[in-house]
């Protein structure tokens, strides 16, 4: 979700009447602003020089201070007035299908592409129409 999130546009705000400095820049009040969810993403200044790389560890391995500095980058879900209202929803059935994977599947994290999940592969199969009793008559 961090490397290719679902919704990789940003979501626009509006710049207060005051105007607003953004990364360095002030912008004037009433100007619309977004940023790619995507290149917070890959921010090498949060996540490191290796912020493309799929490294789930990363989390384990940090300080306090720069776990919650990824954390807060994190915005697949968005964040603030914005946030997703099926936020919690998602990350349960995450929290349930993964270990359900993982319990049933071999490792195939080299053989897997993130990207399916936005861009899902072709599946090829046969279907027919199920023959179904008649409830008329139950």
């Amino acid at each position: 979700m961090r490397i290719l999130p679902i919704a990789s546009w940003g979501l626009d705000r509006v710049v207060p009447p005051a105007g607003a400095t953004i990364s360095g820049t002030f912008v004037p009040g009433g100007t619309i602003v977004g940023c790619q969810i995507g290149s917070i993403h890959l921010d090498k200044s949060v996540y490191g020089d290796d912020a493309a790389t799929f490294r789930p560890e990363r989390w384990l391995e940090a300080e306090e201070s720069q776990r919650r500095r990824m954390d807060c980058a994190f915005l697949a879900f968005s964040a603030g007035k914005r946030t997703c209202t099926g936020i919690h929803i998602a990350w349960l059935e995450i929290k349930k299908t993964l270990p359900l994977l993982l319990m049933n599947f071999e490792d195939v994290r080299d053989q897997f592409r993130i990207s399916a999940v936005k861009y899902p592969p072709e599946i090829l199969m046969h279907i027919r129409k199920r023959e179904l009793a008649d409830t008329a008559n139950v």
